[in-house]
């Protein structure tokens, strides 16, 4: 379990460097272009990008997602596993379903919000050597 360990580890420390390398690409080619951000918008934005998916490390997430992904699944692992997904992306408002009440109502996800959405994305066609299909 120790290799899964370190894999896992790896894995989300390679994300975290993904979605900063996303965010780059974004403040290079987007925000320059079109949108021009002030500078407090965008440092509001670098924070959140500097504490992407911190969540993965607690007791909730790490485990569940660490024997998804790198162990041996069982029925008590996957109902686990759902069960810290859904509660990340409860918790963590750069996804959507953070934005959706009790009653079920969708509230307006703040565009800080939606640039680290756009960049946890991008960082997986980063991972996958494909970000300028994206931005070009």
């Amino acid at each position: 379990m120790e290799k899964e360990i370190v894999e896992y580890l790896d894995y989300i420390k390679t994300h975290r460097e993904n979605i900063k390398k996303a965010f780059d690409q974004y403040c290079k080619r987007i925000n320059k272009d079109s949108l021009n951000l002030d500078e407090k918008t965008l440092s509001i934005i670098r924070k959140n990008i500097e504490k992407h998916d911190m969540s993965k490390y607690t007791d909730e997430e790490f485990l569940p997602y660490l024997k998804h992904f790198f162990g041996k699944n069982d029925e008590k692992s996957e109902i686990l596993f759902k069960k810290a997904v859904e509660s990340h992306k409860k918790t963590n408002l750069h996804h959507p379903e953070a934005w959706i009440d009790k009653r079920g109502r969708v509230h307006d996800m703040p565009y800080v919000y939606i640039v680290e959405m756009i960049c946890d994305w991008w960082s997986f066609s980063i991972a996958k050597g494909e970000m300028t299909e994206i931005i070009d």
